[in-house]
């Protein structure tokens, strides 16, 4: 079995799970640095991290911040962080995260969120749960936080210290 051949390590980055609350004030850079020290504390070395969403972003941004520190990154549902594989308007848009979040209902925003990352009636719920703790402002302006935050990588370093395994 899976647990009895390696170690996991799963991890509530700042504001998400039971890292809840935890202030709006850090970066995606502060974010990769808790993790850093999370893992030399831990003693551990050479991770392959398994992302999805908010997940695979920290480890595109990890690796950059520490190139040669991991041995691979699978990526579920996170874009690239580079913006060459963005168009001028997307990168304008993301900008705009917050407004177009906050301009669509609760609970359509909801239920799209939910529908776009799951596809099992158990992944539905477990989305649900996740996203039930946030009111809307809290969610959009998370999302337009971490948007913003996506943008500061602005070469492509990520892709230089990325090596297919």
């Amino acid at each position: 079995m899976f647990f009895k051949k390696y170690n996991m390590f799963v991890w509530d980055a700042p504001e998400h799970g039971l890292s809840r609350p935890f202030e709006l004030s850090f970066s995606m850079q502060d974010i990769v640095h808790y993790l850093y020290t999370i893992f030399q504390i831990e003693h551990i070395v050479m991770p392959i991290f398994v992302g999805q969403s908010l997940g695979g972003y920290i480890a595109q941004v990890y690796i950059t911040e520490y190139p040669n520190t991991t041995l691979g990154f699978i990526s579920v549902d996170s874009c690239p962080m580079s913006r060459r594989y963005y168009s001028w308007w997307e990168l304008a848009l993301m900008r705009h995260t917050k407004g177009m979040y906050m301009s669509i209902p609760w609970k359509l925003l909801l239920k799209w969120g939910i529908n776009g990352t799951s596809e099992t009636s158990y992944g539905c719920q477990v989305m649900k749960n996740a996203w039930s703790v946030y009111t809307k402002e809290e969610y959009c302006s998370l999302a337009d936080y971490l948007e913003d935050g996506r943008l500061e990588l602005s070469n492509n370093r990520a892709e230089r210290s990325m090596k297919p395994l």
